[in-house]
């Protein structure tokens, strides 16, 4: 049992290290938020200008904000790039087991076997799927994996969000494991899971106690983390908290962090109310190389670096050519506006009422006796919809020859 002095010094030292890994993150953040608009449908008004008023109350009133089109192309370009991208690399996740030595070829033969049985039954290619999808927007595809055989062997794989995810920044992007901390957020536990819990001897009595003789935090506990979560559900226009409050339900950090040369996990609040806290060799099994337990977290990136754990999407380096090819479409859309109902230059006196050149089925334009009308009325020249269109062609042959995303 870790005494509460040592504890605290632990919890202490784990909100420390959250603070600051949020912080770092934070500054990739923003990319998501683009990414995640253009997958979302959200329409950005810098790329697509504001549709106009209709009401023009006349053919020749000039107040009125020009009418410009608004078709959301780079919106249904990412969504097209990221399913080709998932086609392409469709190969289903596994995990192989091996054996160390000849005597456990027998051992890693079964697990394998179990590990196959367990990948049926609890959705791992959906998983890995969904996993794929992150990477592709976000950069990192991260899970949480471990096994065990309280009642016969298990093994267990969960999605974890890149925006509840953090991590020891000087850690670098090759092995989780050289990271000095990391965690997960979001971790919800009811009154009745934590009083399972304390009577299995698994949390700390004193602090569950406190918890549930108090009120769940699991729509008042909002953190930076849920802040950031805000923008991807922006798209359902709906208000942003998203959790119905119910005083049975409690959220918690999941967090790994290096203690006096050691590993611990601790599940504590964001205010830093913790109900476990444990070496990590006492729950899982010690790596030998590694002399500690391993974290339970799994992750890749899309664009790998050495020494960087937060690395750009894919969809970073095509978006900008999206929005571009959003603004070629939507001015060859006014440029054929433009052409259809051009803009004409009249002599005023020439023609009775102005109004009569908007078209009309049929329609007469009522022009003063002795009016040459080719001196009295002019079509203006309009712009091309053949440049936007060879604009559109140019980028659409950058972003296949850089991502390799081709029509084929």
């Amino acid at each position: 049992m870790i005494n509460k002095q040592t504890r605290n010094k632990i919890i202490d030292q784990a909100l420390t290290e959250i603070q600051f890994a949020r912080t770092y993150k934070q500054g990739i953040i923003w990319r998501w938020w683009k990414n995640e608009d253009l997958y979302y449908g959200k329409k950005d008004n810098q790329f697509y200008g504001t549709p106009a008023s209709t009401d023009y109350n006349g053919a020749f009133n000039n107040n009125k904000p020009e009418a410009r089109s608004n078709v959301n192309i780079a919106s249904a370009k990412t969504l097209s790039f990221v399913e080709t991208m998932l086609s392409k690399i469709d190969s289903p996740l596994t995990f192989k087991f091996k054996k160390a030595t000849m005597s456990d070829y027998k051992r890693a033969k079964l697990l394998n076997a179990l590990k196959e049985k367990d990948a049926n039954d609890n959705d791992w290619n959906y998983k890995d799927l969904l996993g794929k999808v992150d990477a592709i927007i976000y950069g990192r595809a991260i899970f949480s994996y471990h096994s065990d055989s309280v009642k016969g062997y298990h093994s267990y794989l969960e999605n974890v969000s890149v925006y509840d995810f953090l991590i020891d920044p000087s850690g670098g992007g090759y092995d989780l494991d050289y990271a000095q901390y990391l965690g997960r957020y979001n971790v919800r536990l009811s009154k009745s899971d934590l009083e399972k819990g304390r009577k299995e001897g698994i949390y700390i009595t004193s602090e569950v106690s406190s918890l549930i003789n108090g009120s769940g935090n699991d729509a008042n506990q909002f953190t930076q983390e849920d802040i950031n979560k805000e923008n991807k559900y922006a798209y359902i226009g709906s208000p942003a908290n998203r959790t119905l409050e119910n005083p049975n339900l409690w959220k918690f950090w999941e967090w790994y962090t290096t203690y006096n040369g050691e590993r611990y996990y601790l599940l504590m609040t964001e205010a830093g109310q913790c109900i476990r806290c444990e070496l990590l060799k006492d729950l899982f099994k010690e790596d030998e190389k590694l002399g500690d337990a391993p974290y339970p977290f799994w992750s890749y990136a899309f664009m790998p670096n050495l020494t960087e754990f937060w690395t750009p999407s894919k969809v970073d380096y095509v978006r900008e050519i999206f929005y571009a090819q959003g603004v070629s479409i939507n001015q060859m859309l006014d440029n054929a506006e433009a052409i259809n109902k051009p803009q004409r230059a009249i002599d005023v006196g020439a023609i009775e009422n102005v109004a009569d050149l908007v078209y009309k089925r049929n329609g007469i334009i009522r022009v003063k006796p002795g009016t040459n009308i080719n001196n009295a009325f002019k079509i203006l020249e309009v712009n091309s919809i053949n440049t936007p269109i060879t604009t559109y062609n140019t980028l659409e042959g950058i972003q296949q020859l850089e991502s390799g995303i081709t029509a084929g």
